[in-house]
This record gives C-alpha cells, sequence and structure tokens, in this order.
C-alpha cells in the first residue's frame, strides 16, 4: 500500500537476513529501495484492507503488503517469523535507542486536571511509546517510555487501539504509569 496515496501499487520485494528491500515498478523506472531493518521487534499482522493483505510494523514504521495469493501470504509470513527473532535491534532508530540509554525504572503520573497531559505516543506494534513529552512531566516520563498501564490497566493487555481511545476519553484523575 502506498502511504503517500493510499493505492495499492506493484512493488518488488527483496528479503535478506536482515532487512526487507522495497524496489518500485520498472514501468517507473527503478530508484534506490525504501530499506526496512528487521528488528526483534517487528510484528506481523494479517489485515482485511486487501484480500491476502498483511501488515509489518517496525520499531518506527509499519507497511502494508499484498501477495497474489494466501500460499504466497503465508510464505512470506513463514519467511518473515523464522528471520525476525535471529535478528538484530537498529542502533539507528533513535526512539529504540532512548529506550536503551537508560535503567528501566517504572514512574507514575497522576493528572488531576482536565488540561492536556502533554504526552504524544506513538504506536510501535501493540506498543505505546512516549515520543515527545512536555516540560512539566519531563523529570518523570522520557521519550522512548513504554506506557505500561492506564488507571492500573495493562497498556499491553489492553492494546493499542483501546489505550488510545481510553485516553481520549479520560476524566480525571488519570493514573500513568511507564518504564
Amino acid at each position: 500500500l502506498d502511504s503517500s496515496n493510499l493505492k495499492w501499487a506493484r512493488k518488488y520485494l527483496v528479503l535478506t537476513e536482515d532487512c526487507l528491500y522495497i524496489h518500485g515498478h520498472r514501468r517507473v523506472g527503478f530508484h534506490a529501495p525504501q530499506k526496512f531493518i528487521l528488528t526483534p521487534n517487528v510484528m506481523i499482522f494479517s489485515t482485511t484492507l486487501k484480500e491476502h493483505s498483511f501488515e509489518l510494523v517496525f520499531f518506527s514504521d509499519s507497511i502494508h503488503l499484498c501477495a497474489a495469493s494466501e500460499e504466497e501470504k503465508g510464505e512470506w509470513i513463514h519467511a518473515l517469523e523464522q528471520l525476525i527473532p535471529r535478528s538484530i535491534y537498529d542502533k539507528g532508530d533513535e526512539l529504540q535507542a532512548a529506550c536503551f540509554e537508560r535503567d528501566v525504572d517504572f514512574s507514575t503520573v497522576v493528572l488531576q486536571s482536565e488540561r492536556s497531559p502533554g504526552i504524544l505516543l506513538e504506536r510501535r506494534g501493540n506498543w505505546a511509546i512516549v515520543s515527545i513529552v512536555s516540560e512539566d512531566l519531563s523529570r518523570l516520563v522520557f521519550p522512548g517510555s513504554i506506557l505500561a498501564s492506564v488507571n492500573e490497566e495493562s497498556a499491553m493487555v489492553l492494546g493499542f487501539e483501546r489505550v488510545a481511545q481510553e485516553l481520549r476519553n479520560w476524566r480525571p484523575p488519570l493514573r500513568l504509569n511507564s518504564c
């Protein structure tokens, strides 16, 4: 799925031990391919966007792919499932690097007012990762922190979509735990 125009476009894919390369269609001309580094946190999801489609969620990106058949989709997913566990973390990903730069500490923030908490979260697989934090909270929550719970409910159990919904509809007090 081409994210620039939200249309399916024929592409050429090359899967290596550590990367997925996506080349443009030969009629358009070959430019430098898009490169997606395989890391242990890459997640694979079947989707219903189109028949035989699936999504790869990387730490900083996601792509939607569509195979020609269910058999081909299964072959791609099987190959990826073999390579992902053997991959290494991408040290070039700034947000992922921020996760590794500090010791794991849990912090709790309780918001009593209805004003915006000043935290921007990014979806990374099923995780909600803090990418930007207001100055008011910067001593308690850091970029790269993982949202662990919302009002005592595990963010991983809730899943990203439900966490986003909970945060859109929140009322004080809001209790956030992050690590």
